[in-house]
């Protein structure tokens, strides 16, 4: 067989190579390279669709992420494609990602979390990570699935509008184009107009799901304020926007080291199961966790936080890079925002382990942002 990944993917060579001969490759896709291949493996950055495969049908297609709004499944059906993708493989990164953002802003205004509200909107495997953190280091909690009350009548969704008047807002809905659960401009400028003033809208699930030029709008008037990770056009995104949001990332908010080991190999054991062989090969084993320790200082519990947060992944400096973009030419933004993307390969909260020599707040928060905590004794 023919094998063809995307270069980002852990371990396509290792894994794959039990079925024949596996390529690399980079972004942008040289459409030459997909003749005569079996099995495709890349990322969401491409759209499957019959201008994709025009040149070749594989059998079998894998993205070890987690949406599918770039998937043709009607066109894989047509043509007898196999697909796998990996659900709920970085829901531990993403949270990471929000939490990150809320004690960044709480510090910065001098807020603390018991004082503050947040509504998530799509409380899948996500949402329900970002839910359940923030509830349980004190944040009152709003939560709005319409798809998921339907399914489970002990689940209480809350009507979005009574969403509207918290102090963040975080969404984690797949982007639908069309039907009862349309999420595309789900916050278009008539929604953005009901949300409190000073709230601020984090978007870490696909760019359309927010009308990038109405938010741009409500920012600059001094209505909102706004988290961007995904953005309508990717990776053609909106310079102007840039600079008006809080923070802003290269869609990198489920780009941890673990996520990416864990979607591939969830899309790895479904093409064994589509083939129906056996694997050779083994996905390593999670390494020890890092240690790190509580700075000690006298500071406020969401000041301790963000410290020990950013020893893992410093969020302002991510936010500093994509801003590069604004002095960059045209000519050269995509490149620099695929590069962003490709080149993020932090670590997960629960592969860090923090020492403590006395149980306490700190301890306590620490465990619901999902770190390892140990207690040792006082080496003084």
């Amino acid at each position: 067989m023919k094998i063809l990944a995307d270069s980002r993917i852990n371990y396509s060579v290792e894994a794959y190579s039990q079925f024949g001969d596996v390529k690399l490759f980079e972004l942008p896709l040289n459409l030459n390279l997909t003749r005569e291949i079996d099995i495709l493996i890349m990322r969401s950055d491409l759209r499957i669709n019959s201008d994709l495969l025009t040149l070749c049908t594989p059998k079998f297609i894998g993205c070890p992420t987690v949406g599918t709004d770039h998937v043709d499944f009607d066109y894989l059906s047509k043509m007898g494609i196999g697909f796998s993708h990996a659900p709920g493989c970085n829901s531990d990164a993403v949270r990471d990602y929000v939490m990150s953002c809320i004690l960044l802003l709480a510090v910065r205004e001098k807020r603390k979390l018991r004082e503050m509200k947040l509504g998530v909107v799509g409380v899948g495997k996500i949402g329900s990570a970002v839910a359940e953190t923030a509830s349980e280091l004190g944040m009152e909690v709003l939560l709005n699935d319409p798809p998921r009350a339907r399914l489970d009548q002990t689940f209480n969704s809350l009507p979005l509008d009574q969403l509207m008047d918290v102090d963040v807002l975080t969404l984690h809905v797949p982007l639908n184009p069309v039907g009862h659960d349309r999420t595309l401009y789900l916050f278009d400028q008539t929604r953005l107009r009901k949300l409190r003033h000073g709230t601020v809208l984090i978007n870490a699930s696909r760019g359309p799901v927010v009308s990038n030029v109405a938010l741009a709008s409500e920012i600059q008037r001094g209505r909102l304020k706004a988290v961007l990770d995904v953005w309508e056009n990717e990776p053609r995104i909106d310079v102007e926007l840039l600079k008006l949001v809080e923070i802003g990332t290269a869609h990198v908010a489920g780009q941890t080291v673990e996520a990416r080991v864990r979607g591939a190999e969830s899309v790895f054991k479904s093409c064994c199961q589509y083939l129906r062989v056996v694997p050779k090969w083994c996905f390593p084993e999670r390494p020890s966790p890092i240690r790190i320790w509580p700075s000690g200082e006298k500071m406020e519990l969401e000041e301790q936080l963000l410290q020990l947060v950013q020893k893992v992944y410093n969020i302002e400096q991510e936010d500093k890079m994509l801003r590069q973009l604004v002095y960059l030419p045209a000519s050269k933004r995509i490149k620099h925002f695929y590069q962003l993307r490709r080149n993020n390969v932090h670590r997960e909260f629960s592969s860090f382990r923090v020492e403590f020599t006395t149980k306490g707040t700190l301890a306590d928060a620490c465990q619901s942002l999902g770190f390892q905590v140990e207690f040792t004794v006082d080496r003084k």
